[in-house]
């Protein structure tokens, strides 16, 4: 048993080594970011039920700052059964460079991407939008800009969480993603350490794309599929704050837990991809949660030394300030006390998302039915 415990110990020393890794790395100044407006882009976007909020990005994609010759557009609704697929073919009716798909079946977003893959123009690089994330102006300038590098197969830009302010359950979302990019996915860029493309706002280089067999079959975490796909081939990855959007956060529980295991599980299901240690505990996911509650436990009984649970709990301590000094949104106390309650619903998911991936319970992607939950 004493191996056990030290295999925790071990592991939860590693993770708290790991995160001050990035943290630290965080605070060197950002790569310098290029805006190149050369590149043919093509803009993928599939959505499933997202009447509610395909209209703003619908607008944002028509105030893009890039040349519109060099532009093109497939849409496609993913099984919709709301108005979704009418407010497509409208928007596509009148712009000569856009297409629509409408798909009768529901069969997933990396499905959907493939479909619309499969009948877009050929263009340079392919950018992926999710229907409910408002790209800024000179985003895909930016994100071009990071690709001006041939060694770079994808890059991803930084969606801003929006309705931070509405909710404990809001506020708590918005303070992990300012963590997991303001703070972690910051930290790798600086490294090289080849940051997950994560897919509400994402570039790809075309080439890159052809070359791991397109996007991912059957994938839920098709964006983590795909960005360790690319790393299994060598391709370099990026992330790029200046390449900003919006995209909201769950402001309710039942939102923010359905987001939670479909990224939890999506995770989980892309270990077998994975061709490096880095790779792995991208795949891991949320689990660290679990091991830290474990190593917890062992030192309340005597198993382990006090110091290596409290070492890792500290870690979080500091990222969180962190990321909250940099994201500067008001009344940053409160989101500070939303770390209490939704720790302890955090974990629960957790355990949750482990039981269902060992049962095998069916997960899906959707849009339309949550107050700010992304596809």
């Amino acid at each position: 048993m004493n191996l056990i415990y030290w295999t925790i110990g071990g592991l939860l020393i590693f993770l708290t080594i790991r995160r001050y890794l990035y943290w630290f790395s965080s605070l060197a100044p950002e790569r310098e970011t290029v805006e190149s407006r050369d590149a043919s882009i093509v803009v993928l976007v599939a959505a499933h039920n997202e009447a509610r909020t395909i209209r703003r990005l619908l607008m944002a994609l028509e105030g893009m700052d890039y040349p519109a010759e060099l532009l093109g557009f497939v849409l496609v609704s993913d099984g919709s059964t709301d108005t979704t697929p009418a407010i497509i073919e409208d928007w596509v009716r009148r712009r000569p460079r856009a297409r629509s798909l409408i798909l009768r079946e529901r069969g997933g977003k990396s499905a959907a991407l493939r479909a619309a893959f499969a009948m877009a123009p050929i263009r340079d690089l392919i950018v992926v939008v999710d229907a409910d994330t408002i790209p800024e102006p000179r985003a895909l300038a930016r994100l071009a800009g990071a690709l001006a590098d041939s060694a770079v197969g994808a890059a991803c830009g930084y969606p801003d969480p929006g309705l931070s302010h509405h909710s404990v359950v809001a506020k708590y979302a918005a303070l992990e993603r300012w963590v997991t990019h303001l703070v972690t996915l910051a930290g790798k860029d600086r490294l090289g350490f080849q940051p997950p493309v994560i897919g509400a706002l994402c570039c790809i280089r075309t080439e890159a794309l052809v070359d791991i067999g397109g996007f991912p079959t059957g994938a839920v975490a098709e964006d983590i599929s795909l960005s360790l796909a690319l790393s299994g081939r060598g391709w370099k990855t990026r992330w790029v704050r200046a390449a900003a959007a919006r995209e909201d956060v769950p402001t309710d529980f039942k939102a923010f837990r359905s987001q939670r295991l479909r990224w939890s599980r999506g995770l989980m299901s892309t270990w077998t991809r994975a061709s490096h240690l880095e790779d792995l505990l991208v795949a891991a996911g949320y689990l660290d949660r679990l091991v830290f509650v474990v190593g917890a436990g062992l030192a309340v009984v005597g198993h382990l030394p006090a110091w290596i649970p409290i070492a890792y709990a500290m870690a979080p301590v500091v990222v969180i300030v962190t990321a909250l000094w940099r994201a500067g949104p008001p009344g940053k106390l409160g989101y500070l006390a939303a770390v209490a309650p939704m720790a302890f619903m955090d974990v629960a998911i957790t355990l949750e998302s482990v039981f269902a991936q060992l049962v095998r319970a069916p997960v899906r992607w959707g849009g339309g039915g949550r107050r700010g939950g992304g596809a």
